[in-house]
Formats: structure tokens, C-alpha cells, sequence
């Protein structure tokens, strides 16, 4: 009889083990996309093209409510059991766990055929991680075929003998659906959303109600790639945290979504200017605020400017200053200091940030980030599966 070869089932171990961490990475993503929580982009954000935030924002990033990633992560731990017991000789019948892994390794790749021909058919944008899960489930699966005796043409043998003689190997199947939907309870209960979809309906309820709004397109745009049906309104203010969390989600679902359009309206609350907000602050909040539409008017590098800002948001907070980040933005977008300079103190600039928070005013915002979409007040609309639900209704 063939031995179970030790060291590729070795190999087939750590193979599992990084896939296990790569799910749990973005099983970790994705829900912190889902409820607003990220305070900045995923690793394997590289570009347009290159985006997890944006396939996790996507309407393929779930099956039966639960993220495809903790299906993967589910799996490979139960792949990672059924591999150790051959290769640490935990039970007995070593042969038919062996053949077991396979079988569950198998699958692994066959999913992983699926979410990759999605990926490529019907998505623009791709994850990077999500890739190498990919090639993870097919390198493990090589190295366990051929490592012991038998093969996939015993599992009509094996199914029936293990009902005999070890019948929690049967159950190892069944047990990759349960354990995916208990830690999708568990990760739920964590994030306090056990009545998720109960309060997102009460958003889209109120969302509906409320009075539509006109806005111009004055601030940082995000256009839609096609034709688009919905448009996002933002206000926010580059020291809220809350808005800073908003920002990755708003980000992916545009990206996720070729038919939404994306306006960012700067609303400092600072009444140096912003004409609403009743009381003066040191002027930091509209520095940041001039700062980034002016990165905008000179290099059309809003969206960069806007994402630095936020990113070094608690920096720029703790020194109570924009000068680092003025400098390294003057360096990244290639501005001239001068011209920078310049533009920030100008009344033109000054103007078109309080025409902005006018805006909002109208609107009658009470916070930021506040999200209008199609002109309507969206409330919590920070959170994706907000935005997913409501443009699953007629725009």
C-alpha cells in the first residue's frame, strides 16, 4: 500500500494555514466595510483595477448573507483539522482522513473556479488576496493529490465506510456551512448588529420620507463609469472621525457600482467658514478644507488630497497644524508651495467652502457625515448595506 507522504502533507499545512489567515484578513475587511468601521484602505487596495474594498462592496461578495471569505475561512479550518490528523497521526484510520482532506480540498478549488470566473465576467475592479486564496486552494490541493493512497475514485468507499467505522469524517462536510453560519452569529453579536436588517429598513423608511434636496456639483467628484442613476452627496469635516470611517465605504461602493456618482462636500465646523456653525474655531478645519480644493483646482489631485487628509487625520489633530501635511501633499500631487499657499488664502477659495456649508445649511444637516442620495437625507448611509438596500429600490 502507498504511505502518506509526510512532507508534502507538511507543505499542504502551512499552504492551509496561510490561506486560513488571507480568509480571516478578509472576512475582517469585509465587515468593517459593512459597518462603517475602517479607518483606512485594505493592503491590497493597489488601484482602480486592483481593489478589495471594492469587490467586498460588490453584489458577489456573499452567498446566502454570509461573505464568501468566512465560507473560505470555514473551510480551510476544516481542512487544516483534517489534514494534522494524518500528518500527526492523531486518530486512527490515517488513509481515509487523508483521503478526506482531498475531498474537502477539492471543493476548496472548485469554489475557488467559481469566484474566479465571477471575478473575471462580471467585475471591473479584482482582490488581490482574493487571488492568492485562489492559488492557495489549487497549490494545497497538488500537494495533497498523490500524497497518500487511493484518490477521489474511493468517495463512494470512503463515505460509506466512514458511516461505520469513523463517522465524525462525515460530518467534517456538513461542518463547513454550520461553522460559517455560527461565526457569522458570533462576528454579529460582536458588532452589536444582531437587528441589522430591521434598522436598515427603518433607514430606507426614513430615507424615502425625506424631502428631496437640489445640490450643484461644486466640490470633489467621483464620476459614475456609465450612465449614472444615483449620485452620492457628502458633507463632512476632515477632523471628524466619523467621516474619516465613512470615507472607505463610500470609495468602494462607487467603485462596486458603475452607476453612482459621488459628490464630497467639505462642511468644517468652524465658523471661520462655514456661516452655520456658531462658533469659531482655530481656523484648522477650513485650512484642511482649502487645502484639499485647492490640490483639486490647481492638479485635479482632490481625491488624493482628500484621502491623505483623512488618513493623517489624528497626526494632523495632535499637532494642531496642517503644515506636515501640506508639505507632503505639495511633494505628492506636485503642487507649487506658492501657488498652494496662495490659493488657500484666497477669498475665491474662502467663497466656494461657504457656498458649500450654505449648502448644507439648506439642507438642514445636524452632523457629519451627512449623506444625501438622489438628493435625499440618507440616514446611515455611512454603512454599505444602507447603500446597497436603497438602490436596490427604483432610483
Amino acid at each position: 500500500m502507498k504511505e502518506i507522504k509526510s512532507h508534502r502533507l507538511t507543505l499542504a499545512l502551512i499552504v492551509t494555514v496561510i490561506a486560513v489567515l488571507t480568509h480571516a484578513y478578509l472576512t475582517k475587511e469585509y465587515y468593517q466595510l459593512q459597518f462603517g468601521l475602517k479607518e483606512g484602505q485594505s493592503l491590497c487596495n493597489v488601484n482602480q483595477t486592483f481593489n478589495c474594498d471594492a469587490v467586498s462592496a460588490s453584489n458577489y461578495s456573499a452567498f446566502l448573507g454570509i461573505p464568501l471569505a468566512l465560507w473560505g475561512f470555514a473551510a480551510n479550518l476544516i481542512l487544516l483539522f483534517l489534514i494534522a490528523v494524518p500528518r500527526f497521526f492523531l486518530f486512527v484510520g490515517r488513509e481515509r482522513t487523508y483521503r478526506f482532506a482531498l475531498y474537502v480540498s477539492l471543493l476548496t478549488v472548485l469554489a475557488s473556479v467559481i469566484m474566479g470566473s465571477v471575478s473575471l465576467m462580471l467585475l471591473t475592479t479584482y482582490c488581490l488576496f482574493c487571488i492568492l486564496a485562489y492559488i492557495l486552494s489549487i497549490l494545497g490541493f497538488l500537494l495533497l493529490w498523490g500524497s497518500g493512497p487511493g484518490g477521489l475514485a474511493d468517495v463512494g468507499t470512503d463515505l460509506k465506510e466512514a458511516w461505520v467505522e469513523q463517522r465524525w469524517l462525515v460530518f467534517t462536510l456538513p461542518a463547513i456551512p454550520l461553522a460559517a453560519f455560527l461565526f457569522r452569529i458570533v462576528i454579529l453579536q460582536n458588532y452589536n448588529a444582531s437587528n441589522l436588517d430591521l434598522f436598515i429598513d427603518e433607514k430606507i423608511i426614513q430615507w424615502q420620507a425625506n424631502p428631496p434636496n437640489t445640490f450643484n456639483e461644486n466640490g470633489i467628484v467621483a464620476p459614475a463609469k456609465t450612465e449614472p442613476q444615483w449620485t452620492i452627496v457628502e458633507f463632512a469635516d476632515f477632523l471628524c472621525p466619523h467621516c474619516k470611517s465613512a470615507s472607505p465605504t463610500l470609495h468602494a461602493f462607487v467603485a462596486a457600482n458603475p452607476n453612482v456618482k459621488l459628490i464630497f462636500k467639505s462642511f468644517p465646523l468652524d465658523g471661520n467658514c462655514n456661516p452655520s456653525s456658531e462658533s469659531k474655531g482655530d481656523g484648522l478645519r477650513c485650512e484642511l478644507a482649502s487645502l484639499v480644493f485647492c490640490s483639486d483646482k490647481l492638479a485635479q489631485k482632490g481625491w488624493l488630497a482628500h484621502d491623505e487628509v483623512f488618513e493623517s487625520q489624528e497626526a494632523i489633530a495632535s499637532e494642531g497644524s496642517a503644515k506636515t501635511i501640506i508639505a507632503s501633499l505639495t511633494s505628492k500631487a506636485g503642487l507649487e508651495p506658492e501657488a498652494l499657499a496662495t490659493c488657500m488664502k484666497s477669498e475665491e477659495t474662502l467663497t466656494f467652502i461657504q457656498n458649500m456649508a450654505r449648502e448644507g445649511e439648506a439642507a438642514k444637516i445636524s452632523g457629519t457625515p451627512s449623506i444625501f442620495l438622489n438628493g435625499r437625507f440618507l440616514p446611515g448611509g455611512q454603512l454599505l448595506r444602507v447603500l446597497q438596500k436603497a438602490i436596490s429600490t427604483n432610483p
